[in-house]
Parts: structure tokens; sequence; C-alpha cells
């Protein structure tokens, strides 16, 4: 596989996830982030995040939450397969799910806030970089990072 130059990190699980940014830059990675992703990286110190608002140049199409970089651009993005040396996919996808099973088990909350916590945009991203496979690696599990 060639040299990582670009990733997308989308979690919400967020333990490690700044020291593992941090490596990546020393790497010259550019990292580009969904936007509560990339609030806790530059919470946490780390400078020359790109938001997915910044890259493709528009606002999501769904709102904001746990849809908030659904768009096509991005889609196409993840899936780019374009000759070596193109810069316009990613290399390395970052990306965890929303815990619906124990949010839906939580009693407290109303049934509007535990269908807002199904995540539509995690399976999304895993499956546009699953099709892209030969070009881009997936971290899905936080203990890896």
């Amino acid at each position: 596989m060639a040299k990582v130059r670009r990733a997308l990190v989308s979690v919400h699980d967020t333990d490690g996830l700044a020291d593992f940014v941090r490596e990546l830059q020393r790497m010259d990675v550019e990292v580009v982030a969904a936007d509560g992703t990339v609030e806790h990286l530059r919470d946490a110190g780390l400078e020359d995040i790109k938001g997915v608002e910044e890259l493709i140049g528009a606002k999501a199409l769904v709102g904001s939450g746990t849809a908030d970089t659904m768009h096509p651009q991005l889609s196409a993005a993840l899936q780019w397969r374009g000759a070596g040396g193109d810069d316009t996919g990613f290399d390395l996808v970052v990306v965890n799910l929303a815990p619906f099973e124990r949010t839906s088990m939580r009693r407290d909350l109303r049934e509007e806030e535990v269908l807002e916590a199904i995540d539509v945009e995690g399976p999304a991203i895993l499956r546009a970089a699953a099709r892209n496979f030969e070009r881009v690696i997936v971290v899905a599990d936080p203990e890896v990072y």
C-alpha cells in the first residue's frame, strides 16, 4: 500500500484519539474530521485539523449531530480510485459507531432521543471505504488507536 496522505476521522469513542492523530500528523498525514471529532481534537491542542465542511466546501445535507458529514462529495472521496499521487481521496478512515444498543436501554431517554442516537453516518462511511478496500485502511475499533 502507498503512503497514507489523508485520513478521515469521525468517531464516537475519542479515548486515545488525540495521541493517534498527533502521530498521524508527525507522519505528515492530512487529517480531516467530522464536526464533533474536529472539536475534540482542537480542544486537545491539535492544530491543522480540517473539518469536513472545509474539505468539501459545503454544509452537511442533513443538519448536524449523527449525520453531520453526510454529503455526496465525501462519499465520492471515500470511494475514489484515482491514480497514484492524486490527493482527492482518503488513504485512512478512522470511524467507530455510536453505541445504540447501550443508549436504547436507557430508561431516562425519550423516544426522540433514542432515535437520534441511531448512527447513520458511521455505517455509511464504513461501507463507502470498504468499496475501496484496495486503497483505504479502515480503523473501526477504538482499541486500535
